[in-house]
């Protein structure tokens, strides 16, 4: 993306169980010092990317003051996050341990963008444990992508089975 300058403040949107407890550790992990705003609202501003149903959540925007980073910690409030370890952990018995990896920001194309891994005494145990895992988060979670395309042009798209799709 030659002759592009990056420049102001840059800040990305983070999901998470629990606003507060995440605010708190985004201010000792990251200096994340001044809170631009606390706010428990309707999305409507992010209405391109939930398929254009509003969604309620509180959010805070917090911010670095002395490098301008920031981070948006939001959490829904009218439902529940999709506890999919504990969902796998509780259905296949034989399954030790759970690992979830999404990607965030920038993926080309071919490069992976999901991890799964489940570990089990019996590898048959594990691989339908890890089929079921990628299953619930197709089925289930709120997962967009902005496709950009080589003349720079994008759109916004989202796993067709989520409630939250944009196809």
């Amino acid at each position: 993306m030659k002759g592009y300058i990056i420049s102001g403040i840059q800040q990305m949107g983070i999901g998470v169980m629990n606003v507060e407890e995440a605010w708190k550790w985004y201010i000792d992990q990251f200096g994340m010092d001044c809170c631009v705003f606390d706010d428990n609202a309707a999305a409507k501003l992010m209405l391109p990317y939930t398929g254009g149903l509003p969604r309620n959540k509180h959010a805070i925007l917090a911010m670095n003051l002395q490098s301008g980073g920031g981070f948006e910690i939001w959490q829904y409030t009218e439902r529940e996050p999709v506890k999919i370890k504990e969902e796998i952990i509780s259905e296949f018995k034989e399954v030790k341990s759970v690992i979830i990896l999404h990607s965030a920001g920038l993926v080309r194309a071919g490069e992976i963008s999901l991890f799964v891994m489940t570990s089990a005494q019996h590898r048959r145990e594990a691989i339908e444990a890890c089929r079921k895992a990628v299953e619930i988060i197709k089925a289930r979670l709120p997962v967009w992508k902005k496709e950009i395309f080589h003349d720079l042009t994008h759109r916004w798209t989202g796993n067709a089975d989520s409630d939250e799709s944009l196809s």
